[in-house]
């Protein structure tokens, strides 16, 4: 059965055992799970749980599970999601539940984003020198931030929604930021999110396109990592788009390792 929408003490209570175990894996649906318009789930078999399952309006459920699918799970989870236009999940999770939706409905898939979890092993390298030096969001002009945050998300899927932040949003991010700065310009950005069990998620890294292979984007990301984890994270985790060599490359030179993989299958019904 699935409990339907606990709060997110109670959802993250559920999973308490497979987050001891290993924290890393569940701390994006965490977070989505502790949006105030967040819809969660928790499927469970005899008292346990099998799957959590989140999802904020206008975007694919997203699951989570340590395990493997069974038909009994995948047949619930299909008919939970089946309105909600597609699934982000671990792989075999996410093809089952998109196998069973066509079986019953004839739901078609018109697009696929493969998805890969890393964990930072050890201390972070360099990848190339650049020129400049990392700062904090504080240094930047929050329309500036406001402007690279939407290019980045189109560039990452267009079909998604996206707002803009509010100064009043913006603010208590700020030094969460790191942009690296050439010149007196802002030439490359990123940002470390979801903060979950000592933890840090790395994330928005973005260089306009007239300022890539310069060594930008690797040089903000590391500077980054190191403030992190000067700070005491106790792990660092990103992750990447397969379909992007550029920068799988360039995390692994980084020293990100690979974790898991997921996908997210968008649907159309019939």
């Amino acid at each position: 059965m699935i409990r339907f929408n606990p709060d997110p003490a109670a959802f993250n209570a559920a999973i308490a055992g497979w987050i001891a175990a290993d924290p890393l894996p569940f701390a994006l649906i965490s977070a989505i799970s502790e949006w105030k318009q967040a819809w969660r789930g928790v499927l469970e078999r005899d008292g346990q749980p099998v799957a959590v399952l989140a999802r904020t309006p206008g975007w694919p459920a997203m699951l989570a599970s340590p395990g493997e699918p069974d038909a009994e799970a995948v047949a619930e989870v299909a008919g939970l999601v089946r309105d909600f236009g597609g699934i982000n999940a671990p792989v075999a999770w996410a093809e089952a539940i998109v196998s069973a939706q066509q079986k019953a409905i004839g739901v078609r898939s018109h697009s696929r984003m493969g998805l890969r979890l890393h964990r930072l092993i050890g201390p972070p390298r360099l990848p190339r020198p650049a020129l400049g030096a990392a700062l904090d969001g504080h240094a930047v002009a929050p329309d500036l931030i406001r402007s690279w945050l939407g290019r980045f998300s189109h560039e990452i899927d267009a079909s998604m929604p996206w707002t803009p932040p509010t100064d009043q949003e913006l603010k208590p991010t700020l030094a969460q930021y790191r942009f690296w700065i050439d010149g007196e310009q802002p030439v490359s950005m990123t940002c470390a999110m979801r903060p979950f069990h000592g933890g840090w998620s790395i994330n928005r890294v973005y260089t306009p396109p007239e300022h890539r292979r310069h060594g930008y984007a690797g040089a903000v990301v590391h500077a980054l990592c190191q403030a992190k984890l000067a700070e005491g994270a106790s792990y660092l985790a990103l992750y990447t788009d397969l379909a992007n060599p550029t920068s799988n490359r360039l995390y692994a030179e980084i020293g990100f390792a690979p974790v898991s993989d997921q996908v997210r299958i968008l649907w159309s019904l019939p």
